[in-house]
């Protein structure tokens, strides 16, 4: 009988981690499928399943690579290992926002006991320190990506408020939905230029 089939081979993981890094990097299924062996239907339906890329934008693989090398995360492993090492990752981010909470206790102790001497180059100091913790924490945030794994900031709200071209605004912006009410209302209701 010609044609006879037989088992399809094995996949090696090697064969797997090259045929997700081509396919991420922007290769088409069928330069994968060429350069591993392995049927483009069965590359599809795995690419799919686990959430590979297609390198449209390569800056997706390269925060995955990183958060394989950073925290341990591997995505294409099983759910529990995947779990784990997220779980791990967590861990880690809590541990640094826990730590910068204490660390804003001496900036706090310094400035209430500047303020209690009434001694102005302490108050300059417990200044001086805070900021620089700041900026310290800032970066910290950022380079661990903690800004955005806990809270996103929200989007701003933006208000439009249609006024006449000769009425003559000078107040600030206020700070509540009560106040910009009642802003608009005053506006409203100034009397027109002749």
């Amino acid at each position: 009988m010609a044609g006879k089939r037989g088992a399809p081979p094995k996949i090696t993981e090697a064969q797997w981690t090259d045929a997700r890094a081509m396919r991420e990097s922007g290769s088409s299924f069928r330069e994968v499928a060429d350069g591993t062996g392995i049927d483009p239907s069965l590359l599809c339906r795995t690419a799919k399943n686990q959430g590979w890329g297609d390198g449209a934008d390569v800056g997706e693989a390269i925060r995955k690579r990183v958060d394989e090398k950073v925290h341990g995360i591997v995505y294409s492993v099983d759910p529990a290992k995947k779990a784990a090492a997220l779980d791990a990752a967590a861990e880690k981010v809590v541990a640094k926002v826990e730590q910068h909470k204490t660390e804003w206790d001496a900036p706090r102790k310094n400035a209430y006991d500047a303020f209690e001497s009434d001694d102005p180059a302490k108050m300059r100091m417990a200044k001086a320190f805070a900021e620089t913790l700041k900026i310290i924490q800032d970066g910290e945030r950022r380079a661990w990506g903690i800004d955005s794994a806990i809270a996103p900031k929200p989007a701003p709200i933006e208000t439009t408020v249609k006024i006449k071209a000769e009425t003559n605004v000078t107040s600030v912006l206020p700070d509540t939905a009560a106040e910009l009410l009642q802003e608009y209302r005053r506006i409203m209701e100034a009397p027109e230029r002749a």
